[in-house]
């Protein structure tokens, strides 16, 4: 799913016919129309396989694999138009508005970011050890907004180096500081020459967010949920064997849950460190 999803939003592995024709590929699904070429079929079949797979013990889980696939794929092919083109609010802006007003247009980079897509299809995966073995949804549903924040913060600011080398106005950190200037904010690093919103600004304010909602995380799975419960589960009337059994399998998914996320999180930073997509190994083995 990894390799399927990174090269749909390449424009190394895919062409600018490809790229241009992602549009088409939910737009045909949901009406049962043919796709368009090689790739939206090869895509086609990833996001069947990705429900089927993911919603065997659980149908739900098995639907938000397949939207978010879905919703990853339009946000590819919105990135391509931004590359052409920046909405008419961000690219034909005017002066800033006063720092006591509001812009509506300040909220779109989150917006934007969040609908990808991506951050869900690599939620669900991670509580998913194989087809007969999962932790249950209700575990981690809780933990779904902060786990997608993590991944989108830890994408970003990891994919960074690379985009502002190849100058791309288009990735969130890029758009977030033009809206922010746009808006009227004002920076914590001014000087003689700008008072307005910095990219440093950004980067600081996602570094600053990451770390809360990572130690969140890791506290959701280690310390905020309780073990050992001794209350009997709702609607149970049996409150000998298959009560102690119920609390045994709850522990023993609590403490899984906890495990998946720490290997997950170590795992998803070490695949930007070490994949050349990212140009980050110097930093991965200390050069």
């Amino acid at each position: 799913m990894t390799t399927i999803l990174m090269a749909s939003d390449d424009d190394i592995i895919l062409d600018s016919e490809e790229r241009e024709s992602l549009c088409h590929f939910s737009f045909n699904h949901w009406q049962n129309l043919p796709q368009t070429n090689k790739w939206c079929k090869i895509l086609a079949e990833g996001m069947r396989m990705c429900a089927e797979y993911f919603g065997s013990q659980d149908p739900l889980v098995g639907s938000f694999s397949g939207r978010s696939f879905s919703s990853f794929i339009d946000a590819c092919a919105q990135e391509y138009r931004l590359e052409h083109e920046l909405p008419v609010h961000i690219g034909n802006h005017g002066l800033s508005h006063p720092s006591s007003e509001g812009c509506s247009v300040e909220l779109f980079p989150a917006y934007f970011r969040g609908s990808s897509g991506a951050s869900l299809a690599y939620t669900v995966p991670i509580f998913k050890v194989s087809r007969d073995e999962e932790v249950p949804l209700c575990v981690w549903i809780t933990a779904i907004p902060d786990i997608m924040k993590f991944i989108n913060f830890v994408n970003d600011l990891l994919s960074c180096p690379k985009e502002i080398l190849t100058g791309e106005a288009w990735n969130y950190m890029t758009l977030q500081t033009q809206v922010k200037r746009q808006a009227g904010r004002l920076t914590k690093y001014s000087s003689k020459h700008n008072k307005l919103w910095t990219f440093r600004d950004t980067v600081c304010e996602m570094l600053e967010e990451l770390q809360r909602t990572t130690l969140a995380l890791d506290h959701a799975f280690t310390k905020c949920i309780r073990t050992g419960i001794d209350d009997c589960p709702i609607g149970t009337n049996d409150m000998s064997s298959s009560t102690q059994d119920w609390k045994n399998k709850i522990d023993q998914n609590i403490e899984s849950a906890a495990h998946l996320w720490m290997s997950f999180k170590y795992g998803y930073i070490s695949l930007h460190l070490n994949s050349s997509r990212y140009g980050l190994e110097p930093i991965a083995f200390g050069g």
